[in-house]
């Protein structure tokens, strides 16, 4: 039996299984502040402004499931987690 485990390309991180669970390590949580899905700023070892870009294009991928590293699991329909990864992506780009 095949798979569909595909790394992320482009510097994405985490891994897309079947086009619908996103493992993402300590890269994004749930935080339970927000109604959207969180990256960690306090633990960006590289370069914040990456990690935006890297998070926008995250959110052009298609999935419902969000696996982290830490943290509960985060599922929501495919429309609106996009919505929600986009909410994530504008909180980004306010915070230094």
């Amino acid at each position: 039996m095949a798979t569909s485990k595909r790394r992320l390309k482009e510097n994405a991180p985490g891994s897309l299984y079947k086009d619908r669970y996103l493992f993402t390590g300590d890269h994004l949580y749930q935080n339970p502040t927000r109604d959207f899905p969180t990256a960690f700023v306090r633990r960006c070892w590289y370069n914040w402004g990456e990690q935006i870009r890297s998070m926008e294009r995250l959110s052009r991928y298609r999935f419902e499931w969000i696996l982290p590293g830490h943290g509960g699991f985060v599922h929501y329909p495919e429309k609106l987690m996009s919505e929600k990864m986009r909410s994530c992506v504008e909180w980004m780009k306010t915070v230094s």
